[in-house]
């Protein structure tokens, strides 16, 4: 015979809340109707399976990663030993904020939409334990874009003939944490980087330390490069000087 299970409707409180991708979300469900011989809830975000709890009491203790802003459906459907599922649902509107990991790494800039930005690594480019380079050698490449830093990345990229350049890890796209298409942030993206520097975290606290390379390159023998600490933007020479690189992605 088949047993009564339906879904408590206290699932529909939750509707509208905010999200960020950091907190953990807790749904507790009340599944009215006996089953003896045990049921399952299956827990989904868009079709996706989230999470399966087998006892009660049910609830699920998930933390949203990699989820885009906007809105979400999250539905639970109670799998009895025998008879019908049941099934509810509830829509979520999910919030991205600065600081958030969000594919890859930390974001540092979000556009007005709140659903495109920026994420940096937290790491910064090493190569044969060396995580210095130099911008590239003492010709024009053409990388001169402010904002395009993935332009400037494949210019410098393909310029590169050694490990001591800043573009030669990005020769084949350089790899980190499951994505492929990190680049140099380009001057401009190079300044929100280190106005929002605290989002993201893990840089050289000694200023002799803390100098980066942006991907824009300014004629022929210099380049644009910033200091974490003293906090400057400056126009330096991209032979003479060995800096650090902080890759970014576009999401």
């Amino acid at each position: 015979m088949a047993k009564d299970h339906v879904l408590n409707a206290d699932l529909s409180k939750h509707q509208g809340r905010d999200l960020t991708c950091k907190g953990s979300f807790f749904f507790p469900i009340e599944v009215l109707g006996s089953d003896e011989n045990g049921r399952t809830l299956e827990f989904f975000l868009d079709g996706i399976p989230i999470g399966t709890v087998y006892l009660e009491p049910y609830i699920l203790h998930w933390t949203p990663a990699n989820v885009g802003a906007g809105n979400h459906q999250v539905t639970c459907t109670v799998v009895p030993h025998e008879g019908e599922n049941a099934q509810d649902s509830i829509n979520l509107e999910f919030i991205l904020n600065l600081g958030d990991i969000f594919r890859g790494g930390m974001i540092f800039y979000l556009d007005e939409s709140g659903e495109h930005g920026l994420v940096a690594s937290t790491n910064d480019v090493s190569l044969n334990n060396n995580s210095n380079f130099m911008w590239s050698g003492a010709e024009f490449l053409g990388a001169t874009d402010t904002a395009d830093g993935k332009g400037n990345t494949g210019i410098m990229a393909e310029a590169s003939s050694g490990p001591e350049y800043a573009g030669y890890a990005f020769k084949n796209g350089f790899e980190f944490n499951g994505y492929t298409d990190w680049y140099i942030p380009a001057r401009a993206e190079m300044r929100l980087l280190m106005k929002n520097q605290g989002f993201v975290g893990e840089f050289p606290l000694l200023p002799e330390e803390a100098n980066y390379w942006s991907s824009t390159e300014c004629c022929r023998i210099k380049a644009c490069a910033v200091n974490m600490v003293y906090l400057t933007d400056t126009i330096t020479n991209k032979v003479d000087h060995h800096y650090r690189i902080r890759p970014v992605r576009k999401f």
